[in-house]
């Protein structure tokens, strides 16, 4: 298996595992009473948020030593170092936008909203780093983003937005920064370094920060062990893991790649929303991830096109020197 193949392998199994994260969190706020918890109260999103990322850095310090990567965090250059907390800021404010919007609409609109991603991703990478697009990649783009608009207009019943669907609209921005970020950041340090600090710091700052606008009570239920217990496994899995696979991958792969492997997350998103919450897509969520998959294929098929023009070019050119003999 070359290179980008496996890369692609590795971008597929962080995209199971983070598909797998909103539907356990909003399993265990919404029925952590009835799963056994003595206090489902302590599992709000923002104990999740804290908790979650600050157990995350821990299951990275545990796995690959701390001495390790306190060394090589302390001989990055400057300018590294201010990435990597600019990065940190970012992932605390990508997963808060993400987890506040959970509590206003459902999981299956977040993930088709969250198609966004790969879109904004591709935007930007056109405008700032003059990433070449395809005509047919732009017309697969227009064709997604006018789905996902077109669920938001069914489902409000007008051009309206409501607020959780406004925050899920501007996580996507966030995402496109951390992804520059981590690319600037993995040229000069390693990919566990990076999901240690970014973890970590990222927890301390969304803890400062809800502190001072909140007060310390917000917090009162999140130093419980058995939420920790519960983000210990979920950290190690959901987010290590995930981030892991994710970071290992995406440095391999083309800006269009990573882009498309957002725009097909909805199907293992919304496997785990029926499977976990007995969320069933709306005929008009249906309708949109068909829209969905017809812009993924615009430019597949294009290229297939292409493809077989230019082998019938090259056949009929073969049988003209043939001819001339």
């Amino acid at each position: 298996m070359d290179t980008r193949r496996h890369a692609l392998v590795l971008l597929i199994l962080s995209s199971v595992l983070f598909a797998l994260g909103p539907a356990v969190l909003k399993l265990l706020t919404v029925m952590g009473g009835q799963l056994g918890l003595s206090m489902p109260g302590a599992v709000s999103f923002c104990n999740v948020l804290f908790v979650g990322n600050f157990c995350a850095g821990l299951v990275t310090l545990t796995v690959y030593g701390g001495r390790a990567l306190f060394r090589e965090l302390w001989h990055l250059s400057a300018g590294t170092k201010r990435a990597l907390l600019v990065g940190a800021f970012v992932s605390a404010v990508y997963p808060a936008l993400l987890f506040t919007a959970l509590e206003r609409t459902s999981v299956i609109n977040i993930v088709l909203l969250s198609r966004f991603n790969g879109i904004v991703l591709v935007a930007l990478s056109f405008l700032f780093f003059r990433t070449v697009i395809r005509t047919s990649e732009v017309v697969g783009y227009v064709v997604m983003a006018v789905g996902v608009t077109a669920l938001v207009i069914l489902n409000n019943g007008g051009f309206t937005i409501m607020t959780g669907e406004l925050l899920v609209l501007a996580s996507t921005v966030f995402f496109a920064l951390t992804e520059f970020i981590s690319k600037r950041v993995l040229r000069e340090c390693s990919v566990e370094a990076y999901i240690f600090s970014r973890n970590l710091v990222s927890a301390v700052i969304f803890f400062v920060v809800a502190v001072y606008f909140f007060g310390f009570e917000h917090f009162a239920d999140a130093f419980q062990g058995e939420l920790w217990v519960l983000m210990l496994v979920y950290a190690g899995v959901a987010v290590v893991g995930a981030q892991l696979l994710w970071l290992k991958a995406t440095p391999v792969l083309l800006t269009q790649v990573v882009a498309n492997s957002q725009l097909l997350n909805p199907g293992f998103s919304i496997f785990f929303a029926y499977l976990l919450l007995n969320e069933v897509p709306t005929a008009s969520e249906w309708l949109v991830m068909a829209v969905v998959v017809v812009g993924i294929l615009i430019p597949k098929v294009t290229d297939w096109e292409r493809g077989r023009h230019d082998m019938r070019s090259r056949w009929t050119f073969g049988a003209g020197l043939v001819g001339t003999h």
